[in-house]
């Protein structure tokens, strides 16, 4: 031990007296290591030319193999150059850190989102959020991840897929997300029609006015029980430019005469409010022979 330690100390003597020969391996060691990026670079664009897409899993495998073999041969290449023991001992220290840090840094990134959520109550369990192009349920946090219950997906209604997605921490930090009830739990959905020109637009206009306000008073008298509630949800109303009175709106199209109807409902009501309407909306037209452009309808969050 104590002559490694010597080797050593004589070593840093040595090299911060002939610094040149030292920034001469390094330099050499740098530019090997670009070179072998640039030729696997190289490979892979010729792999993607050669190949056709029904062979991609061949380009997957040549390009696992080629990876290897330019990392070996860097391995062998930095070992030949730095020979000697002790410089061998300082590059390991050194690839050693570098690993440490990047693993670390990702870990650190989790814990301190982690704390962030814990004091400043980014998400909460069971909150429905969207983030990256994923909706779900929060369902449990931990310190270096949060798992989601997922929705929506491959469904057009809100409704569980039966998958958990787990996602770090660290994304509530770099990524732009949605919480449904910071505020309000209530949204405004858009119910949309299009009408064929014959249509007797004026009586589509009251159906979705009577449905509209039928809506409108549910939400009042059954996910209102709690007057400081009702009065606080208002008050965030006014931020949003929104009223929760249900507006019916027409437009006039190539394809028609298009109908909309704004209404209030509580997020999680979202799908099952859908369904209720439609049959609502529906059945009154057929009994007033209303007619949809090719059937033409639509319904979306806004």
């Amino acid at each position: 031990m104590d002559n490694f330690l010597k080797e050593f100390r004589s070593y840093i003597v040595r090299y911060i007296d002939e610094g040149d020969h030292l920034a001469y391996k390094i330099g050499i060691t740098l530019g090997f290591i670009l070179l072998s990026i640039m030729i696997y670079q190289l490979i892979n664009q010729l792999l993607l030319k050669r190949l056709a897409k029904k062979e991609i899993k061949k380009v997957h495998g040549a390009r696992g193999i080629i990876k290897l073999t330019l990392f070996v041969v860097n391995v062998l290449f930095v070992l030949l150059i730095w020979n000697s023991k002790t410089e061998t001992f300082i590059i390991l220290i050194l690839v050693s850190v570098l690993v440490m840090s990047l693993i670390l840094r990702g870990m650190l990134d989790n814990m301190i989102a982690f704390f962030l959520i814990l004091n400043r109550h980014y998400i909460e369990l069971y909150n429905r959020i969207e983030i990256n192009g994923m909706k779900g349920e929060v369902i449990k946090i931990n310190v270096f991840n949060f798992k989601l219950m997922e929705l929506n997906n491959w469904f057009d209604s809100d409704s569980p897929t039966g998958r958990v997605i787990t996602i770090p921490n660290k994304v509530l930090l770099d990524s732009p997300f949605t919480i449904y009830e910071e505020l309000t739990a209530f949204v405004w959905n858009e119910v949309r029609f299009t009408l064929t020109a014959d249509s007797d637009w004026q009586k589509a206009l009251n159906i979705l006015k009577q449905v509209g306000e039928k809506q409108y008073q549910l939400v009042m008298n059954h996910e209102y029980e709690d007057v400081s509630d009702k009065e606080k949800s208002f008050a965030y109303f006014d931020m949003f430019d929104g009223t929760p009175v249900p507006s019916v709106d027409l437009d006039l199209t190539e394809k028609g005469i298009t109908l909309y109807l704004n209404y209030l409902v509580h997020y999680k009501n979202g799908t099952s409010t859908k369904t209720r309407l439609y049959k609502e909306i529906l059945t009154a037209f057929s009994q007033q022979n209303i007619t949809l452009m090719n059937g033409r309808y639509d319904i979306k969050q806004i």
